[in-house]
């Protein structure tokens, strides 16, 4: 059986999973000099350990679908044109603009493993399909966690 399509659809998962680990680490980088270090470092820092074990288990599929895994590139992957963003956003030490660049990267990321899941499902055996939900899931949960620690939007109070 080919299994052409399903390789390079984990390619580009496990692409999205090494810019996820590259957004949290410039992230955890300049949290260290804003005002939520400790935990928010922690927290990220597990994030990144999802996203390895992520790229982890999607190599070995690839590698046992007779494929070779994506590799880390900085220009490579679907969020190329975050970078940009990304790069004003986090230079700041105040929570807001990390977590809405890490946000943003979830959500693309969640978007990307639901792609997946729906538009090739056929292709997947369903252990694969077990795979990319449970790593959807992990995924989902980071980018719900960052949602809650936002501070919600300010509304500006009307003066008579």
């Amino acid at each position: 059986m080919n299994y052409s399509e399903t390789i390079e659809v984990f390619n580009d998962l496990i692409q999205i999973n090494f810019d996820r680990i590259a957004s949290y680490e410039r992230a955890i980088t300049n949290i260290s000099k804003g005002e939520f270090s400790a935990i928010g470092t922690d927290i990220m820092k597990g994030y990144i350990k999802d996203s390895q074990t992520n790229i982890t288990e999607l190599s070995q599929y690839v590698r046992k679908l007779g494929g070779i895994p994506a590799i880390f590139t900085h220009m490579g992957g679907l969020f190329n044109f975050v970078w940009r963003d990304m790069n004003v956003a986090c230079n700041s030490p105040h929570k807001e603009p990390i977590l809405e660049s890490c946000i943003s990267i979830d959500q693309m990321a969640v978007t990307a493993y639901r792609v997946a899941l729906v538009d090739h499902r056929n292709i997947y055996r369903s252990d694969l399909i077990l795979v990319l939900t449970k790593q959807l899931n992990i995924i989902n949960r980071a980018y719900s966690e960052n949602k809650a620690y936002q501070t919600p939007p300010q509304i500006p109070i009307r003066q008579y």
